[in-house]
């Protein structure tokens, strides 16, 4: 029988307490000394009549984001029917969480153009590729 410790016992970390994928809506909590079958878990994420993730907060703040993002990954995994492993999800959220810490404003930079887009962003484009066309032939 699994059992889990699952109670919210400390104040949110974060400002936002639900966490989106695809359609789905997670409730974010954080759980000090998460415990499932007797193992410490860093997260844990559950698809259920309630769907949420849980995350032990009293690790460092980098160790907290990776198994915010481990439970994540695990939750599209799930949703959209990957099938990731545990390997799989473990080396991605690691990987996604040093790419983020290490390029900062790459990710800044990617939202702010999800959100406002250049309004003439295909003239752009156009544009450039053709004087890079007209140069290439010049040469």
């Amino acid at each position: 029988m699994t059992t889990l410790n699952s109670e919210p016992n400390i104040p949110p970390l974060f400002s936002i307490d639900k966490v989106h994928i695809g359609p789905y809506e997670y409730e974010l909590q954080f759980v000090l000394d998460l415990v499932k079958d007797g193992h410490t878990l860093y997260g844990h994420y559950d698809t259920g009549e309630t769907p949420g993730i849980q995350v032990d907060p009293k690790y460092p703040p980098r160790r907290i984001v990776a198994a915010l993002v481990h439970e994540i990954l695990h939750c599209v995994s799930n949703e959209f029917a990957i099938n990731l492993n545990e390997r799989q999800v473990t080396v991605m959220a690691t990987a996604l969480v040093d790419t983020y810490v290490r390029n900062q404003n790459l990710f800044d930079e990617m939202r702010s153009f999800l959100l406002n887009p250049p309004v003439n962003l295909k003239e752009i484009v156009y544009n450039n590729f053709t004087q890079n066309l007209r140069e290439a032939e010049n040469d």
